[in-house]
C-alpha cells in the first residue's frame, strides 16, 4: 500500500506542533522544514483543523495540538 505525500506531511505538521509547542509554529516554518510551499501546508492545516487534531491561530498565530500527543493515532 502506497502512502501519499499528504499523509507524511500531516505527520510532520503534527510532530512539529508537538516538538515546538513552546514556540510559534507557522506554516512558513513547517514548509521550510520540508522544503515545500507554505500554501500546501496551510491547505493541509485546514484539513487537520476540521478533523479536530490541531488548533490554528489566524495570521502569524501559529499551530498547536488540539489533543494530547498520547491521545493521537495515525489512523486519525
Amino acid at each position: 500500500m502506497q502512502i501519499g505525500i499528504k499523509f507524511s506531511t500531516a505527520i510532520h505538521v503534527v510532530l512539529a506542533a508537538c516538538f515546538f509547542k513552546d514556540e510559534k509554529v507557522t506554516s512558513e516554518f513547517i514548509a521550510g522544514s520540508i522544503n515545500t510551499n507554505p500554501v500546501i501546508v496551510r491547505r493541509l492545516l485546514c484539513t487537520l483543523k476540521a478533523a479536530g487534531l490541531v488548533n490554528v491561530a489566524a495570521g502569524v498565530g501559529g499551530v498547536s495540538l488540539a489533543k494530547e500527543p498520547k491521545d493521537l493515532t495515525l489512523l486519525q
